[in-house]
């Protein structure tokens, strides 16, 4: 246990480890605290937090749960805050100053090199600010509206099929070389994204998987969620081929919308979904990142 006082805050702060026993308390104060975060994920907290392949703190204030920090599996030195929260009543930044505290030596160990955070809520910016985070990235969110679909257009020689359970290998081989380490899935959360996916196709060539994609469908539209393709066949029509095949999917189960997330960063991606018919919808949300070895290196 890990205690924490500041001359500014009346109470004494204890930090312990997540465990399962605190599962309840971990999840009311994220049902019902303003100052919650959680990241845009395919596994529910429960899942992650009883995976232990990851550092999770609880900040307690006597018996009472003030706070949470919690980062994802680390990927080549890099991860994300995977959940963050505080207590609605007063100053968070104490809180969230001891989790950080506690966490950052559990981070090092791990060879963690950068963290970053989708700043979705207005309450983080200031807190996380004071951590040293700084904007990195913006994620755009493109909507395509139109029920005007083109027709296929598959290069030669590749066949587009529904994903089977047997290619999940090298479909998180096409992920890891198409992404850089920060965005990359790892295995656990590629099984939760097929499981949770409404369409999941890949393309084949030459009796190799060298691209995929993975969309949900919600009410009356579908979010094409992953788009992948091996990093030497990118400007081949791979992508366009696959989003075009599953729009032409759901538009068969009378789904003409579909949205999609990129980085701001990646002109490419923007390029082919602003052809084929995808405009901006002005939702877009920063990442921030902390470079712990800069910070390390101005302590």
């Amino acid at each position: 246990m890990f205690s924490f006082k500041r001359a500014d805050h009346p109470y004494s702060i204890h930090i312990t480890p997540y465990e399962r026993r605190s599962r309840q308390d971990v999840r009311d104060m994220l049902f019902r605290s303003y100052r919650s975060h959680t990241h845009l994920d395919w596994q529910e907290s429960d899942q992650w937090l009883d995976a232990e392949r990851s550092p999770v703190k609880l900040a307690w204030i006597g018996r009472r749960l003030v706070g949470i920090l919690g980062v994802s599996e680390p990927m080549e030195g890099e991860c994300w805050v995977r959940i963050a929260a505080a207590q609605d009543e007063g100053d968070p930044q104490p809180i969230l100053d001891a989790l950080w505290n506690a966490i950052y030596t559990d981070l090092l160990a791990n060879k963690v090199k950068r963290v970053a955070i989708l700043m979705m809520r207005e309450w983080l910016f200031t807190p996380f600010k004071l951590l040293n985070f700084r904007e990195h990235e913006w994620i755009v969110t493109l909507r395509r509206l139109s029920s005007d679909i083109p027709a296929p257009q598959t290069p030669p020689g590749v066949a587009i099929r529904p994903a089977e359970p047997n290619d999940i290998d090298r479909v998180l081989a096409v992920d890891h070389a198409a992404f850089g380490a920060l965005w990359r899935m790892t295995m656990s959360d590629l099984r939760s994204t097929m499981r949770a996916a409404a369409s999941t196709t890949v393309a084949i060539l030459n009796d190799t998987i060298i691209g995929y994609q993975l969309s949900t469908m919600y009410f009356d539209g579908s979010h094409l969620a992953r788009l992948a393709v091996m990093p030497n066949l990118q400007t081949s029509g791979i992508g366009t081929a696959l989003v075009i095949d599953v729009l032409r999917r759901f538009a068969r189960r009378g789904i003409q919308s579909m949205t999609v997330n990129t980085q701001m960063s990646n002109e490419r991606s923007q390029h082919v979904y602003h052809r084929l018919g995808f405009e901006r919808n002005g939702y877009d949300i920063p990442v921030w990142i902390m470079d712990l070895n800069s910070t390390r290196s101005n302590n």
